[in-house]
């Protein structure tokens, strides 16, 4: 829903047409779905946000808040694992645990306690906690690449 949403904007579709936009740019297995849902009505005598609202309870089920963010404080960065991989591991779990205003620094936080253990961690430790993700990544990162052109 959320890529047919950027869709429907770039291309300044009427809230008009929505409805059957959507419905003719899903999988013929997923307007059965659909169907089904809406039976006895017809899927297009629902409006947009009645049918995003079913397609997301169906397909995209809801995740307990407390068990996204257990999941999210045992990450741990693997041996073989690049820092930027290792960040986006981060942000994308991060993303299911409703951290709000807090969310960088919780990714920050899990972003420098998760990391292996070795010289990028040191770097990275040799800063200050106030210091913003961005720069703290961007010290990760670099720290990497001239480990990795140290070693050939």
């Amino acid at each position: 829903v959320e890529r047919l949403e950027q869709y429907l904007e770039a291309n300044y579709v009427e809230s008009g047409r929505k409805v059957s936009l959507l419905l003719t740019s899903v999988r013929p297995r997923v307007y059965e779905v659909i169907r089904e849902l809406c039976d006895p009505h017809l899927p297009k005598t629902k409006s947009y946000s009645e049918l995003c609202n079913l397609l997301s309870s169906q397909f995209a089920p809801t995740t307990s808040v407390w068990r996204s963010r257990i999941e999210f404080q045992q990450l741990q960065q693997d041996q073989s694992e690049r820092i930027a991989d290792w960040f986006v591991k981060v942000k994308r779990h991060a993303m299911e645990c409703k951290f709000g205003s807090q969310l960088d620094e919780f990714v920050k936080l899990k972003f420098v306690t998760g990391m292996k253990k070795g010289p990028v961690l040191d770097r990275v430790c040799e800063e200050s906690e106030t210091k913003a993700l961005k720069d703290v990544y961007d010290i990760a990162v670099k720290k990497e690449s001239v480990l990795q052109e140290q070693r050939g």
